[in-house]
């Protein structure tokens, strides 16, 4: 899902008053929204995370013996990825259980 597909479907529901619970956390390069909403299907929370592409490592060694090796991986300064999640609240086992957010009607 895109950024402004996310805008959108958060709009949504906000104007249909179906939120319970909103909350933004940043942490280093990524950005993560959650939202608890109440719908017919039961409490769900969807979480959508906004992050750089990785683009792999990069390893720093010396062939001395007994050096070490550092790996540093390495991240797009302009691409993004974005991550889509959506849980159900199961009220027997007390937990948020994965759905597939294909399958919710969005």
């Amino acid at each position: 899902m895109h950024a402004d597909r996310w805008q959108e479907l958060k709009e949504k529901m906000r104007s249909q008053k179906m939120v319970i619970e909103e909350e933004v956390i940043h942490h280093d390069e990524k950005t993560t929204e959650l939202m608890v909403v109440q719908t017919t299907l039961g409490k769900l929370k969807f979480e959508f995370t906004e992050k750089p592409r990785f683009l792999g490592t990069k390893t720093q060694f010396s062939n001395r013996i007994g050096s070490t090796v550092d790996v540093i991986p390495e991240y797009s300064k302009s691409d993004t990825v974005t991550i889509l999640d959506v849980f159900r609240w199961n009220d027997a086992g007390n937990r948020w259980d994965r759905l597939d957010p294909a399958a919710i009607p969005l």
